[in-house]
């Protein structure tokens, strides 16, 4: 199977420079399979890939983009295939800004859920921040927002506390 042009601009990525990722963006966001290419991106153990994949999933939904509705049912799907733990973080970053269903945003919950006790305090503070962002979106999750909140100000990371203090709710 041959790369798409997006993959093979991803494979450039190395970690840090993200001017990488902002050029492939511009370069291949026009493209008709763009979202589903990244969305199938997304899990890739290859090099970076999953976290440059997710770093332009987090821009597009930062700047206002709607994935199309097939491609944002197929990332839900597979988040709990994506291993990449700044991969992982993007998502917790970035997901509330989706329009997701009822049905999808309890299914990001309870993904950002397995991170609640994460060894990388970052992490953990945005998965956190992420079922906070949910409940205060989808009243169905609003309790458990209202515990994540509670978990982040009493976490032992002052990094953690910090984020609990912004979150939503």
């Amino acid at each position: 199977m041959t790369r798409s042009d997006l993959e093979n601009r991803l494979l450039e990525f190395d970690g840090v420079a993200v001017t990488i990722l902002s050029e492939a963006r511009e370069a291949c966001g026009e493209m008709a399979d763009y979202w589903p290419e990244l969305v199938r991106l997304s899990p890739s153990s290859e090099g970076h890939i999953s976290a440059a994949a997710t770093w332009i999933i987090k821009a597009e939904l930062e700047d206002g983009a709607t994935p199309p509705a097939p491609a944002l049912a197929n990332l839900i799907s597979a988040l709990s295939d994506i291993s990449a733990w700044q991969a992982q973080l993007h998502l917790c970053q970035c997901l509330h800004l989706a329009s997701l269903s009822t049905d999808q945003a309890r299914a990001a919950a309870k993904w950002a859920t397995g991170f609640a006790i994460h060894k990388r305090p970052f992490l953990r503070a945005w998965s956190l921040n992420l079922r906070a962002a949910l409940g205060v979106n989808h009243a169905v999750l609003a309790k458990d927002g209202q515990k994540a909140r509670e978990t982040a100000l009493a976490d032992t990371a002052a990094s953690v506390r910090a984020r609990a203090r912004h979150m939503p709710g």
